[in-house]
């Protein structure tokens, strides 16, 4: 599928062009990005710890997140025309898990029986969307836009997570459906592209551990990133 992609967009590039002011039916965009991934909670719920004998069972409240971080991609695609475009991105950041216990934040302790793990994650973030900046509304070169699409919110988990020691070690890499909603603004300036953006990312974590709930969590993600049209 990348290797057609990549010949499709080759094939376009050296196509002859037409239309006024340099602009045929497309235009190659290339773009680098860097921001940051803000998040909500992962999964909040109460779990017991079985009591010693005799004694009755402890509630446990614990709370799980991802801690922010900072973000850095690139995006490609194909600009349809001055108001449209259609690209692929990818997002990659290094996080870690948080847990809270009774609301208090837990630390990591190699040296407690059973360990204490709060692991440190690998993100990716992979979209296709569509974006579209109405020329009408540009003033100076510089326009608003909106952009939708979807996509893959990977976690890479470095070691098993074990928050506390009536937790059993547990491993929540997975790969899950994301949708984006974004808004932004865009300078333009011959080949070159500017903007600054606030994108919005929803997904379902599904830790597939019966004693913890799934839920659909967000994260927003201020982004600032430049890049050409070709």
């Amino acid at each position: 599928m990348r290797k057609l992609l990549v010949t499709l967009m080759f094939a376009l590039l050296v196509a002859p062009r037409s239309g006024e002011a340099g602009w045929g039916p497309f235009r190659l965009f290339v773009a680098g990005e860097a921001g940051s991934l803000l998040f909500d909670e992962l999964a909040e719920f109460t779990g017991y710890v079985e009591g010693a004998s005799g004694q009755p069972d402890r509630a446990e409240s614990l709370r799980y997140d991802l801690a922010d971080a900072s973000a850095f991609g690139f995006s490609a695609g194909l600009e349809l025309g001055p108001d449209v475009r259609l690209s692929w991105s990818r997002q990659e950041a290094r996080s870690h898990l948080e847990a809270f216990l009774d609301g208090r934040e837990i630390q990591d302790d190699p040296a407690a029986d059973p360990r204490i793990d709060i692991p440190r994650v690998d993100l990716r973030i992979d979209l296709i969307a569509l974006t579209y900046r109405p020329q009408r509304l540009a003033w100076g070169g510089v326009g608003p836009y909106v952009r939708v699409g979807y996509g893959w919110f990977l976690m890479s988990q470095r070691r098993p997570f074990r928050p506390t020691p009536s937790r059993l070690p547990r491993n929540f890499s997975d790969s899950d459906g994301t949708t984006e909603a974004t808004v932004g603004a865009e300078a333009r300036w011959r080949f070159l592209r500017a903007g600054a953006e606030l994108r919005t990312l929803h997904w379902q974590w599904d830790p597939e551990d019966d004693k913890v709930p799934g839920r659909t969590t967000h994260a927003v993600s201020p982004v600032y990133w430049l890049g050409i049209s070709l």
